[in-house]
C-alpha cells in the first residue's frame, strides 16, 4: 500500500512540474505566425521558421520593372521618397508573398546613369526599403543586373541576404541561381528566372523547369524578354513561352518591355508576357506610365492556381497606385484575348477571372 502511494505521489509532483514548465514558456513557442518558408533551390535551406502547414489558398502578387536609379534615386533621397511604396501598400500587405523584376544591381558605387547612360546602380539602402515594405523576392534575370559586372551582382546578393531579401536568376542564366523556392502552406513553389538576351540557350531553363516538377513544386516562370515599348508579344515571346509551358511551368509572368503586354493562355497555362513598369522614371506615354501587379491564389492541396486579379495601376511622380476606373481597364484588357475569355470567368468585378478549366 506505501508503495502504491509512493508512486502515485511522484506521478503527482511530475505533472505539476511540467505544467508549470509549460504554462510558463514564451508565447512565441506555443503561437507560431502563419509565414511562407523561403529556401534555396538547390540546397532547400530554410530561411524562415514555420511547422504548420495549412491548406488553405494563399496568394502572391506580382510588379513589373523596378529602377532606383536616375530620377528614382533623387527621389527616394527625400523625406517623402520613403514613403514610395504608400499607396501600393494595402495591396501587399493582403498577399501571402510578394515578388518583382528588381532591373539593375545594388552597390557602393555613384551613379553615373543618366537618359544617355543606362548603366544602373542603386543606393545600398535600396535592399531594406524593399524589405521595409512587404518586397520578399526579385528577380534578378534582367539585362541591368549586369551593368557592374560579377562584381556588382554580387554585390546585390550580399545586401539583399542583410534585408532577408530572397531572388532568384541572374544575367547570365547561370544554373547556381536561377531558382528559388518558397514553402507557403506547406507547397514549395519555385521561382525560375531567365534572361533572352545573354546566353539565350533554354536547355538549362528546361532542365531546371523539369527538375522542380519531379519535385512536384508549383513553377512560375519569370523571364527577361520581348521588345521594349511593343504592346504585343513577339514570336520568340510565345516561342519561348510554350517551350516552358511543355516542360510543366504551371504561371508565366513577364518583365522588360516597360508596358503592359497581351495575356493569354498556352496549354492550359496562364501567360501574361509583360507587366510594365512598376517604380521607373519613364514618362513619355501613356504606356510606360501604365502598369499591371497580378495577384494569382493558389491552392496548395492541389497545387493548381485558382483565380488571379488584374490591378492596373499608374504613377505619379514616381509613386505606383492603382487606377481610379480599374473595371474599364480589365474589360477593355481582357477582351483583347479571345483564348482568355475561354479558360477564366469573371467574378465580382472584370478584375478577377476564376479558373474553369481541367
Amino acid at each position: 500500500m506505501k508503495k502504491i502511494l509512493l508512486i502515485t505521489f511522484v506521478l503527482i509532483i511530475c505533472g505539476l512540474t511540467f505544467f508549470y514548465v509549460y504554462s510558463t514558456l514564451p508565447s512565441s513557442v506555443t503561437a507560431f505566425k502563419d509565414e511562407p518558408i523561403i529556401s534555396n533551390a538547390t540546397t532547400s535551406t530554410s530561411k524562415l521558421v514555420s511547422i504548420e502547414k495549412i491548406s488553405q489558398p494563399f496568394s502572391i502578387l506580382f510588379f513589373g520593372d523596378t529602377m532606383f536609379d536616375r530620377g528614382v534615386r533623387g527621389y527616394v533621397a527625400t523625406s517623402e521618397g520613403k514613403d514610395i511604396f504608400k499607396k501600393v501598400a494595402p495591396l501587399i500587405e493582403n498577399a501571402d508573398l510578394t515578388v518583382l523584376n528588381l532591373e539593375g544591381p545594388i552597390t557602393t558605387y555613384k551613379s553615373v546613369a543618366s537618359y544617355n547612360n543606362l548603366s544602373f546602380t542603386f543606393p545600398t539602402s535600396t535592399a531594406q526599403l524593399l524589405g521595409d515594405n512587404g518586397i520578399d523576392i526579385v528577380s534578378l534575370s534582367n539585362n541591368h543586373t549586369h551593368n557592374f559586372g560579377r562584381e556588382g551582382l554580387a554585390s546585390t546578393h550580399q545586401f539583399l541576404s542583410q534585408a532577408n531579401v530572397q531572388y532568384f536568376g541572374n544575367p547570365y542564366n547561370s544554373t547556381s541561381t536561377l531558382s528559388y523556392v518558397a514553402t507557403v502552406h506547406g507547397l514549395e513553389v519555385a521561382f525560375v528566372g531567365y534572361h533572352a538576351f545573354m546566353n539565350p540557350d533554354l536547355t538549362p531553363l528546361i532542365a531546371e523547369i523539369r527538375m522542380h516538377k519531379e519535385n512536384k513544386r508549383l513553377v512560375i516562370f519569370f523571364p527577361h524578354w520581348g521588345n521594349e515599348y511593343q504592346k504585343k508579344a513577339s514570336r520568340n515571346q510565345v516561342d519561348v513561352a510554350t517551350r516552358a509551358v511543355e516542360a510543366g511551368v504551371d504561371l508565366v509572368v513577364g518583365a522588360h518591355p516597360h508596358v503592359v503586354q497581351n495575356i493569354e493562355v498556352i496549354k492550359n497555362t496562364p501567360v501574361v508576357y509583360s507587366l510594365g513598369n512598376f517604380i521607373f522614371d519613364q514618362w513619355f506615354s501613356k504606356d510606360v506610365r501604365e502598369q499591371l501587379a497580378l495577384k494569382v491564389w493558389i491552392d496548395p492541396s492541389s497545387r493548381v492556381i485558382t483565380s488571379f486579379e488584374l490591378i492596373p495601376l499608374t504613377r505619379f511622380r514616381f509613386v505606383p497606385e492603382p487606377i481610379s476606373d480599374t473595371s474599364k481597364w480589365c474589360t477593355s484588357y481582357v477582351s483583347s484575348s479571345t483564348i482568355l475569355k475561354r479558360f477564366f470567368s469573371n467574378l465580382e468585378t472584370p478584375c478577377i477571372l476564376k479558373r474553369t478549366y481541367e
